[in-house]
């Protein structure tokens, strides 16, 4: 993947043509999404969410949350992250 580095936040991919977080930006959203746990699960169970920026911009199950995230924003890569259902946290514990 050819990468050129923009303003420190974001990688953008010569190849795709679209932006990236880089590493330690995505640090940052991963640390986000760890503070929003609770209000994800409670929102979200069970689905995917596309994640650009410290918002939420698709939600979904599998693939699909990928492909509306690139009809929103066709310009990014986002973070996909998986909101795991209550059944499914028990089993995690």
């Amino acid at each position: 993947m050819a990468v050129e580095i923009r303003e420190g936040k974001y990688e953008y991919d010569t190849e795709t043509e679209k932006l990236a977080p880089t590493y330690e930006e995505l640090m940052h959203w991963f640390l986000w999404v760890n503070e929003h746990t609770s209000e994800f699960e409670e929102k979200y169970p069970g689905k995917y969410l596309a994640i650009w920026d410290y918002e939420i911009i698709a939600v979904g199950e599998g693939a699909e949350v990928y492909e509306e995230a690139q009809h929103r924003r066709p310009d990014v890569i986002p973070y996909i992250v998986y909101v795991p259902s209550e059944e499914e946290a028990v089993l995690l514990v």
